[in-house]
Order: C-alpha cells, then sequence, then structure tokens
C-alpha cells in the first residue's frame, strides 16, 4: 500500500520539471547579527548576508540583495550570485529577496539560504516533502513524475536504497548504485540519465573556466551576455544584457548602431562619409572632396579641371574647366581657331606651360610641340646635343604633348595617348628607358607607362601620376623619393605605396609630394629639412601627410621646400627657410605648413631651389625668398619677403628653376628673369635679368 505526498510542503510547491521547488521569499532585511552559520555579518548596516560556501569565505557579492547599490556601479542586486551559490539549488534576487529554486528531487526544509536545498526528496525522513514516512510505510519512492511516495515495498523494478525505493537509472542519489551521489557543484544542475551523472549549469551562469566543477561565471552581464566569451562591446554604448542579448541603451554622442548587430554595439562613427550624421547617409559629391565634419557633409575642393560654377552644392563640381565654354574657369568661353588648356582659350603656337630646370627651361605649345633653351651638358634640350641656346629650340620627335616637366638637367613630357617621353642627363636612370644610364640627347620612351596624366621631375629622379590616381616612380631613390618603402635606384617604374588617388603631383631634389583627392597632400623622399611637412625631420620611404593640409589644389616643390595652394587661395609652406623661401617673414626651417604671409589670393605656385612665386587671380606675379640672381623679378637682388615681379599682370601660369623664373603670359607668350647663365632665360644672352625678359625663338 501506499500514501500519495502531494502539496504539503513546509515552504513551498514542488516542480516537476528540473529546477524542482520554488520556495516563497525569504526576507533578510530583518535579519540582524549576530548570523546563523552559512552567513556573515555585515556590520555597516547590522545584518547578515550569505557566506560562499564554496569559495573563499568572503562575501559572495559585491552588491548582496538589498535593494541597495552597495558597489556603486548604477544597479541593485545584479546577478544571480547577489545570493551566492547554495548547493543543489539555484538563487535569485527577487524584490530584495533571496528566492531559492531546488534541484530535481531536493527541497529546502530547514529554511536556510546558505545551505540551499538540503533536503532529499526520496528520502523516507523527508519524503517528497519535509516530512517523515509513516512507520507504516517505512519506504519512499519516485513515481517518475517528480512526487514521491511512502510505501511499504519496492516495485520490481526498483533497488531499495536506504530507505528509499531508488530507479538507479535516474536516481541523482543513487545514480547507477546505492549511494552514488551526482555531485553538488556551485550553480549547477546535476542529474541522472541512464545511471550516469550529467551536468549542467543551472540558468544564468557559465563554467567559463573550463575546470568541470562548478558554474562560476554570471552570464547575465555585459562580459559574458548568455554565454562565456559572448562579451558586449560597450565601446560608444551604454548596454545591457536581457535574456542572453545585448541590448542597446544608448550611444556616445558621433555613433551610430550601423550594422544592426546588438552584439558589436555602437561601432559606427557618424563622422565617416559613409555615415555622416546618421547610419548610412553617405556623404559624396560630384567631382569634389567631401568631408564631414561634427555630423555634417561638406564639398570640398573640385577634382583637376572641374568647378563649381553654378554655387549649388548639390550636383558638386558640375563644370568641366576643358570645356570650351567654361575653359579653365568659369565663364570663360573659347572662340573660333582657339582650344581649351588649362590655362585658358588658346591659339596653336600659344605658350601654355612652362618648366625649369637647374640650368634651362622648356616650353609646351597649345598644338602639343615642345622648344627648350639654356644650358646642353646632359643633352636637356632634346635636340640632339646641339649645345647650349640663348633662344627657344624644339624639342625632337614630340608633337602631342600634353603636360610638360624639368628636374636637375633632365626633362620629360606625357604625349597625348598616354606614354611618358624623357632626355637628357640619366646618371641615375632618370629616364626610365632600356637602354643603358648614359645620357639621352633625343627624346627615349619610358617603359611600362601607357596612362599618364602628369609627370614631374626631381634633382635625379622623374614620376608620372597615372590615370587612376597611382603615382609611378624610378630613378635616384638614396633618400627615398621614388616611395616604394626602400632605398636603391629604380630603373624601372613602380608604383609608390599608398598613393592611389593623387590629383597633382610635384618633386623637388630628393622628395615628391603628391595632392590626394580628398585635399591631404601626401610627401615621401628626403627630410633633413621639413620638407615633408610631418612635423619631423626623418627621411621616408613612403608617404606620409603632411600636417593640416586638407583642402589643397595644388603643389608645388622647390630644392628642400615643399608649398600647397589651398581652396581659399592661401598659399602655405613648409621646408628649408634659410633665405625666407617659406614666406613667413622668418628664416627658421619649418616641419609643419605655414601661412605665406603678406601675399594675395593665388591660382598658381612655383618653387625654385630657394624661392618661390605665385600668380594671383589678377594675373600679377609676386615672388619672395633668395634673390641674388634678381629671380624674384623686382629689378633688385635683395632676398626676403614677397614682392612684385616687374609689371607683369597677365601671367596665367609660373615655373621656377635654381635661380630663374618664367610666366606664361595670357596672350600665350612667355618671359624669364633671374640666373642668365647658358641662355636660361631665353632672351638671347647669358646674363642675369632682374626684370622680366621676353623668350625668343618661340612661335
Amino acid at each position: 500500500m501506499s500514501r500519495a505526498v502531494r502539496g504539503k510542503f513546509l515552504l513551498g510547491l514542488c516542480s516537476v520539471v528540473l529546477v524542482g521547488c520554488v520556495l516563497p521569499p525569504i526576507e533578510l532585511t530583518g535579519r540582524a547579527c549576530p548570523c546563523i552559520d552559512g552567513w556573515i555579518c555585515d556590520v555597516a548596516r547590522d545584518r547578515c548576508v550569505p557566506r560562499d560556501s564554496f569559495g573563499d569565505g568572503g562575501v559572495t557579492s559585491p552588491d548582496p540583495c538589498n535593494a541597495r547599490d552597495d558597489d556603486g556601479d548604477g544597479r541593485v542586486d545584479e546577478g544571480p550570485s547577489a545570493c551566492g551559490t547554495p548547493p543543489a539549488a539555484s538563487a535569485s534576487c527577487v524584490d530584495a529577496t533571496c528566492v531559492l529554486a531546488c534541484a530535481e528531487g531536493f527541497a529546502d526544509c530547514n529554511a536556510i539560504v546558505a545551505d540551499g536545498c538540503e533536503a532529499s526528496l526520496g528520502d523516507v525522513a523527508t519524503c517528497g516533502a519535509c516530512e517523515r514516512c509513516p512507520d507504516a510505510l517505512p519506504l519512499c519512492v519516485d513515481d517518475g513524475a517528480g512526487r514521491f511516495h511512502c510505501v511499504d515495498r519496492c516495485e520490481s523494478d526498483r533497488t531499495v536504497c536506504g530507505s528509499s525505493c531508488v530507479d538507479l537509472a535516474t536516481s541523482a542519489s543513487h545514480c547507477g548504485g546505492c549511494d552514488r551521489p551526482c555531485e553538488l557543484r556551485p550553480g549547477v544542475a546535476s542529474s541522472c540519465v541512464g545511471g550516469a551523472c550529467v551536468y549542467a549549469c543551472a540558468p544564468d551562469l557559465g563554467d567559463c573556466d573550463g575546470d568541470m566543477e562548478s558554474c562560476e561565471t554570471d552570464i547575465t552581464t555585459v562580459d559574458a551576455c548568455g554565454a562565456c566569451g559572448a562579451a558586449c562591446i560597450t565601446d560608444h554604448t551604454t548596454v545591457h544584457c536581457a535574456e542572453g542579448e545585448c541590448v542597446i541603451d544608448a550611444c556616445e554622442s558621433s555613433w551610430g548602431d550601423c550594422d544592426d548587430s546588438r552584439r558589436n554595439g555602437c561601432e559606427a562613427s557618424l563622422r565617416t562619409l559613409a555615415h555622416c550624421g546618421a547610419c548610412d547617409a553617405e556623404c559624396a559629391f560630384e567631382h569634389a572632396a567631401a568631408s564631414c565634419e561634427s555630423g555634417a557633409c561638406t564639398m570640398g575642393v573640385c577634382d583637376a579641371g572641374w568647378a563649381d560654377c553654378d554655387g549649388l552644392t548639390d550636383n558638386g563640381c558640375e563644370s568641366d574647366l576643358s570645356s570650351t565654354g567654361t575653359c579653365a574657369t568659369c565663364g570663360e568661353v573659347c572662340g573660333a581657331g582657339t582650344t581649351c588648356e588649362r590655362v585658358g582659350c588658346a591659339a596653336p603656337d600659344d605658350v601654355v606651360e612652362l618648366v625649369a630646370g637647374d640650368d634651362f627651361a622648356c616650353a609646351r605649345l597649345t598644338d602639343g610641340r615642345v622648344l627648350c633653351w639654356g644650358a646642353d651638358g646632359s643633352g636637356q634640350l632634346g635636340n640632339g646635343s646641339a649645345g647650349a641656346s640663348v633662344t627657344a629650340v624644339s624639342v625632337a620627335g614630340i608633337t602631342d604633348a600634353i603636360d610638360l616637366a624639368a628636374g636637375a638637367h633632365h626633362a620629360c613630357a606625357v604625349r597625348r595617348g598616354g606614354q611618358v617621353l624623357c632626355w637628357g642627363d640619366n646618371a641615375a636612370r632618370q629616364l626610365g628607358n632600356n637602354g643603358p644610364s648614359t645620357d639621352q640627347a633625343v627624346p627615349v620612351a619610358v617603359r611600362n607607362i601607357t596612362d599618364a596624366v602628369q609627370v614631374v621631375a626631381g634633382d635625379a629622379h622623374s614620376c608620372a601620376r597615372r590615370a587612376d590616381g597611382r603615382v609611378a616612380c624610378w630613378g635616384a631613390n638614396d633618400r627615398g623619393q621614388l616611395g616604394n618603402g626602400s632605398i636603391g635606384g629604380g630603373a624601372a617604374p613602380g608604383n609608390v605605396d599608398g598613393v592611389t588617388d593623387a590629383r597633382d603631383l610635384d618633386a623637388g631634389d630628393a622628395h615628391t609630394c603628391a595632392v590626394r583627392r580628398s585635399g591631404g597632400v601626401a610627401c615621401w623622399g628626403a627630410n633633413a629639412r621639413g620638407q615633408l611637412g610631418d612635423g619631423t625631420t626623418m627621411q621616408r620611404m613612403s608617404a606620409v601627410d603632411a600636417a593640416s593640409i586638407d583642402d589643397a589644389r595644388g603643389i608645388a616643390l622647390g630644392a628642400e621646400l615643399s608649398c600647397a595652394l589651398r581652396a581659399d587661395t592661401t598659399v602655405w609652406c613648409w621646408g628649408a627657410n634659410a633665405s625666407g623661401q617659406l614666406g613667413d617673414g622668418r628664416t627658421a626651417d619649418r616641419s609643419t605648413p605655414v601661412l605665406v604671409v603678406g601675399v594675395p589670393s593665388a591660382r598658381a605656385i612655383a618653387c625654385g631651389d630657394q624661392h618661390a612665386c605665385l600668380v594671383d587671380v589678377e594675373g600679377a606675379v609676386t615672388c619672395w625668398g633668395a634673390n641674388g640672381s634678381g629671380q624674384l623679378g623686382d629689378g633688385t637682388t635683395s632676398s626676403g619677403g614677397p614682392r612684385a615681379a616687374g609689371v607683369l599682370v597677365d601671367a596665367v601660369a609660373i615655373a621656377a628653376g635654381a635661380s630663374h623664373t618664367c610666366a606664361v603670359r595670357g596672350e600665350g607668350s612667355a618671359k624669364c628673369w633671374g640666373g642668365g647663365a647658358d641662355g636660361r632665360l631665353g632672351d638671347g644672352g647669358s646674363i642675369d635679368q632682374p626684370l622680366p625678359v621676353a623668350v625668343l625663338g618661340l612661335p
């Protein structure tokens, strides 16, 4: 016979699921010191808090279950550990009260939270409840449905273990044999399956140290949300863990959750071009740079050859400055018989570009021809080693040039199809040809370049800007001026590391700089005088950014100085300054850009060895720096600050050599001034000229 025992528990109702018995709340706040065994005294409040029976004997939580924020983290009673880790149970804090959930087959019969669910419901002394079976029914049996009964004998499928009728396949107290209990581990729910003990972590706990001894980690926190190691990202985010999922409460200012993944928090800065002010709010303009400052999208400088003629930002820089309807500047319309060049509308024989080397100069005409004058010791005039010329002579074989450059003693041109030709000094393989390192008195093709749109030349190296924004360099590389991450000459062109968006380019003696599409300036090579502008004097074999320049429209390099023309028409320079060539009123070198003071708004700039010049928006020329040969053009040889070059009022382009300067006039002619040795001014003589003189021999 048997007597079923149901619902008559001293402290609660028995559950048929794994969590077992859920007991009514035990009020702790009224339990004053001294404390019962398993608890310790919180002296500050004269109250008892649980002691960790399986830990180091200290308080189980820095924020015990008391409805107070004891640990000052802005939360109260957080996590299961607020009530400790009592045996055979999981504990949670509900309304400042510790509530036990007993493991299957156990009950809390003594109402002490610290020792958990200490009573086995399969024992005759507490069979199914906190009551002893009557003497007539001396055995206790589990009917398999979570209910326990007092009986006088065991069924055939049960085994008598002490005073219990036990299913050895499922009994956690007698798993696989009498008196073979499954261990009671902190935070672990133990069960018997097929006569073997199975351990699983209690809800909201994890065995994160992997020792299988205890489930020691609270997995309801942002450090472990729902699983071990599943941390919520808290960078730029206020977040909490709820039901095993990271929940974003708020993002920091200027940050957003743009991928809709709560696990990685607010991952996106809202000050980027992809997310400007809001997620997926792209900041971009046609033919123009863009910037996102403080979440506001702003149009920057127009791409080379484009302009914002209608003043509207929605359509970006809409006007093509190479068209005859807006040639070089907004509103300029080319007439019949003229074509549009960078300097404006030009007739076929007009000079549209000038370049200057150490001791020579060259001009490009509208129709693609190139003429040079001055010294020819290395074949830099390109006419077959006819010797120095005091007037302009034609370079052999070039009739389709679209860009031009002059180095110390060599020159290069880009042809209409993207090929590059070079001539002159080749001691460092700066001509880039397949042949030996001998000087070339007529142009030779640079190998492997078929997509160039611009070419520049330094003392003994050359670089080309490619149509896709990459830059390729060749020649001398003793200072890293080729930008390929190494030292050592490069006979064949190789791309510069990290530069894929160049929109303008120039070369100094042993350094090179590019204007990026964003308006930033990247430089590489020699830096002893700070000419790279990165705030150091360290030589760089790969590109570094010049400080504080983010809106450059053009770049000009001298021997050991660099200057940028910015979107607001100001000029900023850095590097060597012994002759005042930086234009800041001082003579100390600068490793970061400084404003050139006392000059008008610029439309074009150029740098020589130790001087610099600009063409202002009205066509006047202003120069500053060294003037020993009259290269500033003011009629004197006194070096110093900015001054007007002669009476030029219609200049459209400017070039500077070692000690001479040349300008293109609006009507298509050229004038030069400064050092005249070897005929480098092209005026028919070889003497210095401190005022502009006309170049002879041009069409």
